[in-house]
């Protein structure tokens, strides 16, 4: 890939490649951003998870049953221990 400096053309402007639009530096650092936002927000989902899973193991439930163990709290007013 060309270096940046050989991307921009005299006026200051990034050339681009026959057919695309141009895409400015902002819009370059924001996707950039975004990309890194996304690849953070992934591991701590992930690492949120598996304190989850682990913490809840430990009472013989795994991760997805306590969201039907809520429910069947909420609608016959029996609480976790008495559905088990």
């Amino acid at each position: 890939m060309p270096a940046r400096d050989q991307l921009q053309g005299r006026s200051g402007h990034f050339l681009r490649a026959p057919g695309r639009r141009r895409v400015s530096p902002a819009a370059i650092g924001y996707a950039r951003g975004v990309g890194e936002l996304l690849t953070l927000w992934t591991r701590a989902s992930k690492l949120t998870r598996v304190a989850t899973d682990q913490a809840m193991g430990r009472h013989g439930v795994r991760v997805g049953q306590n969201l039907v163990l809520e429910v069947l709290w909420d609608d016959d007013g029996l609480t976790p221990g008495e559905l088990a």
